[in-house]
């Protein structure tokens, strides 16, 4: 994982948390807080698309970054575009998604969010089965290597 990347990970749970975003963490990232010790470049999120839950989205990542270009982001893209990648200031990026090609929406995830806390923040983290469910049938190496861990956590072969 990029440094400064877990740090940003617990500021934006936080304030999502605290805004009452509805918002589910997929990626790279939910697959590290399952165990899988991986290199991962961003944060990847499942938000619900619906206007007043983007706006509170907008208003947590305003707090957050004092950035205009928050504003850009709205429910008509996240409906439209497979990703909405919002690039902090920093330079990490936060890829927002509400539906992952035609596996998944972010109502149809909602059945797999599990909770999860991390140095004090709760963490909405998607479970194995529904991790296993976007990363299947992806052509990258390092979704491959995922879906393979995902397997073997389910079966109880790794901890």
């Amino acid at each position: 994982m990029v440094e400064g990347l877990r740090d940003l990970l617990l500021k934006l749970c936080e304030k999502l948390n605290e805004k009452r975003v509805d918002y589910l963490l997929i990626g790279g990232m939910a697959v590290m807080l399952h165990g899988l010790p991986r290199f991962t470049e961003d944060i990847d999120i499942m938000v619900d698309p619906g206007a007043e839950n983007v706006r509170r989205l907008k208003e947590a990542l305003h707090e957050l970054f004092e950035d205009e270009a928050v504003d850009e982001i709205s429910s008509s893209d996240l409906l439209k575009y497979a990703v909405v990648r919002y690039g902090t200031p920093e330079g990490f990026s936060i890829d927002l998604m509400a539906k992952v090609g035609e596996v998944a929406t972010f109502g149809d995830m909602l059945r797999h969010r599990q909770w999860t806390t991390v140095e004090g923040v709760r963490i909405p983290l998607c479970d194995l089965r529904g991790l296993l469910k976007l990363k299947e049938g992806t052509l990258r190496e390092k979704d491959r290597m995922d879906t393979r861990f995902l397997r073997k956590k389910l079966k109880g072969e790794v901890r």
